[in-house]
């Protein structure tokens, strides 16, 4: 089943090696809240402290 997209919408698909993506995040690159999310959930899994550092450099999260 494909998507349903509006008229409006355009979704380009980039490949980036993880690290890319975690740096991107970092430097506040990604604004999709579904891609955040992914990526910071996927970085708990690989660092399971790594919110918590996160919480020093972003306190407002």
């Amino acid at each position: 089943m494909g998507q349903r997209l509006e008229e409006d919408e355009a979704i380009e698909v980039v490949e980036k090696p993880l690290e890319e993506a975690f740096e991107m995040l970092r430097n506040g690159l990604i604004e999709d809240a579904k891609m955040i999310i992914g990526l910071c959930w996927l970085s708990s899994l690989k660092q399971p402290d790594a919110l918590d550092k996160a919480g020093d450099q972003y306190p407002y999260i």
